[in-house]
């Protein structure tokens, strides 16, 4: 019976491809998603974020209804899973269990404008927020493999009729109206969670390095051209996380595939090497990394003007003079601001 499972198994993952890099395409199963509100009911969510897993290129995903039928088959309870059972993971081919709370509200709230907007209306606004509470388990060990907290927030749309009252715009938004942006709010909470747990289970990294670029294991679905990166040196095993390595240089995605991208090196500390981390630069990162630039400019204008200045001592004293003090000291200026990193 567990070898009919895991063939099974191994034929829902055949039409998923691994990101790049990983030879063996891992299998979550969606289990239990509780819901604390009725906007938006656990069956609803446990949707969404299949479909948001779906999209993923690192894994497949086993509905609650094939892994219902795959405990039934192996007689084992989905609490026994969790707590372990490297035997169901090998005869079955799931590898992590994903289960999660959400909570969905629509409540009228101050805008981030409110105090501009006061003057004509109250500045507020009618919002639809969903937060997304999941945790992934290792069927093989029990271990957590990720967790996160997620929330997503979505504008309802109001028709305000004469005479409103601005204080409470969710009075006039209309069921539908706010389904909509709670549709919304779920399906963009959904696809964080799934972005966040395919980079935590399998990390961004080089998969080769040139001279002057690198090839990334990861494309279309997560990068596009323009995106800046930082690289990390690669995370040893011991609790040491990425926030905790230093960064070693900065990219720039040049070229977007299917399942890798090309990427120019903008700045290394050190030579790059396949196997070094990479990650987005979030956007407080990518105005210190323009900092930086603006600096290594004004730092190379400045070299390259005494540069120049060190070459014009050197024509104007050694042609009269090659053993002369001025000669020498504009010599050693030129090797000194000229020959520098080459």
């Amino acid at each position: 019976m567990r070898r009919t499972v895991a063939t099974c198994l191994v034929g829902t993952a055949l039409h998923v491809w691994p990101v790049a890099g990983q030879e063996h395409v891992r299998v979550i199963a969606v289990a239990e998603v509780e819901s604390g509100s009725a906007l938006l009911p656990g069956p609803t969510v446990r949707v969404a974020i299949e479909s948001a897993l779906a999209e993923m290129p690192a894994f497949t995903t086993l509905k609650r209804k094939e892994l219902a039928a795959v405990l039934e088959a192996s007689d084992i309870s989905l609490a026994d899973i969790g707590r372990g059972d490297q035997a169901f993971r090998e005869a079955s081919g799931v590898d992590y269990v994903l289960t999660g709370r959400a909570r969905a509200s629509v409540a009228s709230k101050l805008s981030p404008l409110g105090t501009l907007l006061r003057v004509l209306r109250s500045g507020s606004e009618c919002t639809a927020a969903v937060r997304l509470d999941v945790g992934i388990v290792a069927i093989g060990t029990g271990d957590t493999a990720f967790s996160a907290r997620v929330t997503h927030r979505e504008p309802v749309e109001v028709v305000y009729p004469p005479g409103a009252d601005y204080s409470d715009p969710c009075q006039y938004a209309n069921r539908s109206r706010k389904w909509r942006a709670l549709e919304a709010a779920l399906d963009g909470v959904a696809l964080e969670v799934a972005r966040k747990l395919t980079l935590a289970l399998f990390p961004m990294r080089l998969l080769r390095v040139a001279d002057t670029g690198v090839t990334l294991n990861y494309g279309e679905s997560f990068l596009s051209v323009g995106d800046q990166l930082k690289v990390v040196a690669p995370i040893q095993s011991g609790g040491e996380s990425e926030s905790d390595t230093p960064v070693v240089g900065y990219l720039a995605v040049s070229a977007v595939g299917s399942r890798t991208a090309v990427a120019d090196v903008i700045y290394a500390r050190r030579p790059l090497t396949a196997g070094d981390g990479a990650a987005v630069l979030a956007k407080d990162e990518g105005k210190r990394l323009e900092r930086l630039l603006a600096a290594m400019a004004r730092t190379a204008a400045k070299q390259e003007r005494a540069c120049e200045n060190a070459r014009k001592r050197v024509r104007r004293y050694c042609p009269r003079d090659p053993d002369s003090r001025r000669c020498r000291s504009a010599e050693a200026a030129v090797k000194a601001n000229c020959d520098k990193g080459r």
